[in-house]
């Protein structure tokens, strides 16, 4: 009984661990303050600018393009694309032009309309350097590189109609109605909007917790899967809707493949928080094409 009532009066004055974790929080701040205010601690102006030459240069996870050279591989993004997506989310290539070489598709997280755009970019301002000397420049959209050939790309995701996705996770570049051209689909949603300007967060609000504690409140950060057509010249006619295929929620990996082998590639998304989705291809024009191979014992040939 001694013990309870010795429990109950330390609670009762506060010491608990909250109010240790609260109280050196106030300390801790009220000490930093004290120490900015003090001519002492001031510094002269200095130059944080990295040099070009140091390994450190590319401080924010560039992107690497890697030519195989005859079994040893060589870094030559920045002599080859003109930009890359800033968080350079999934990609995938195909002949988008039909002129026989390989174009990249490589997804980022800029919203679909004006709105999301600007609530979801954030403050340029912190990454003015960055935006002005990274090689190559990151930009926050999609990029389209096409291949011109000779080793280099040009931009043309604006051109085409695929600049902007929304959170972007897959895209999977097939002919899904077997016209001869291209298509694109894409997943897209997350399971909190980590880049919400309206919500923004501070260093000092993650001593103790993590952020997605920060935004668990917010909810999910549900988006429409996309479906585009290839309407040839490259351009794209979102579709998805006309498809079946615009499911609003947080879609992640993606994968097609004949599942029926009726000659049209179907689709399998994973989603967080429901089953995957099957979605099966009931495309009943177009061309394909279905081989059927048998074994044969080779004895079986002989004379």
């Amino acid at each position: 009984m001694a013990l309870c009532g010795l429990g109950l009066i330390l609670v009762l004055v506060g010491c608990t661990r909250d109010h240790y974790r609260k109280t050196a929080d106030e300390q801790t701040y009220r000490i930093l303050e004290e120490k900015a205010a003090d001519p002492r601690w001031s510094q002269d102006n200095f130059d944080i600018t990295p040099d070009s030459r140091s390994r450190f240069f590319d401080h924010n996870d560039p992107d690497h393009l890697y030519r195989n050279d005859g079994g040893v591989f060589t870094d030559v993004i920045r002599e080859t694309f003109p930009h890359v997506a800033w968080f350079a989310m999934g990609s995938d290539i195909a002949d988008l032009d039909g002129n026989g070489r390989e174009d990249l598709f490589t997804l980022d997280m800029s919203g679909t309309d004006h709105f999301r755009q600007k609530t979801t970019m954030g403050a340029m301002s912190s990454r003015k350097w960055f935006l002005e000397n990274a090689n190559p420049r990151q930009y926050m959209r999609n990029a389209l590189l096409m291949n011109e050939g000779e080793g280099l790309f040009r931009e043309a995701a604006y051109l085409a109609g695929l600049a902007d996705s929304d959170w972007g996770w897959s895209p999977k570049l097939e002919d899904f109605d077997e016209d001869g051209l291209i298509d694109a689909f894409i997943t897209n949603g997350m399971s909190r909007n980590f880049t919400d300007s309206d919500h923004p967060m501070e260093q000092h609000q993650l001593i103790g917790r993590s952020e997605f504690e920060f935004y668990r409140h917010t909810g999910f950060k549900k988006d429409v899967n996309l479906a585009f057509r290839n309407e040839g010249g490259l351009q794209f006619l979102k579709i998805s809707n006309e498809w079946g295929v615009a499911h609003e929620g947080m879609s992640f990996a993606a994968a097609h493949g004949d599942l029926d082998r009726d000659g049209d590639l179907d689709l399998v998304v994973v989603n967080l928080n429901e089953p995957a989705h099957l979605y099966r291809n009931e495309s009943h024009e177009g061309n394909r094409v279905l081989v059927s191979l048998k074994l044969v014992h080779i004895f079986s040939l002989l004379p």
